[in-house]
């Protein structure tokens, strides 16, 4: 994780941000922080939580859906990049001409820990998505070879 920038964004700028590359970007305390890229092992656990969500969704016919790669917002000048989350359909409709970073409380969020993500994962994003009011946070943790469940 790295700090791009010194000037202070608002939720706003942070929503509109296109430095015309493929980085991804934080807003934590109003400032950018870059996103290292993640490894394959990440994207297939992640797609495959992605796939299994949807399954179970999709089975049970809930009025869910679930993204990765979309951002929730976590506080004034905050905003995070969860690797998976489940949220209403209703509020993704809110959503369609709009950033895709949701403002509401998603129902779940799971976080996939990468090495440079061990503290950001465990401490700072478990503590905002509490303060969010997420019913679930799952921290899949793949050196661990464990799924700590909190809340």
């Amino acid at each position: 994780m790295i700090q791009v920038s010194e000037k202070i964004y608002s939720f706003e700028d942070y929503c509109q941000h296109n430095d015309e590359s493929d980085n991804r970007y934080e807003l934590v305390d109003g400032k950018l922080v870059l996103i290292n890229p993640p490894t394959v092992r990440h994207f297939l656990l992640a797609k495959f939580l992605e796939m299994t969500f949807d399954q179970l969704i999709q089975k049970k016919a809930l009025p869910l859906i679930c993204f990765r790669e979309a951002g929730v917002r976590t506080g004034w000048q905050k905003s995070r990049l969860p690797d998976v989350f489940i949220t209403t359909k209703e509020a993704a409709s809110e959503l369609l001409d709009k950033s895709a970073i949701f403002q509401i409380s998603p129902l779940l969020i799971v976080e996939i820990v990468s090495p440079e993500s061990v503290t950001r994962d465990y401490r700072y994003k478990r503590s905002e998505y509490a303060a969010l009011g997420v019913d679930e946070y799952w921290i899949v943790d793949p050196k661990m070879r464990k799924l700590p469940f909190f809340y």
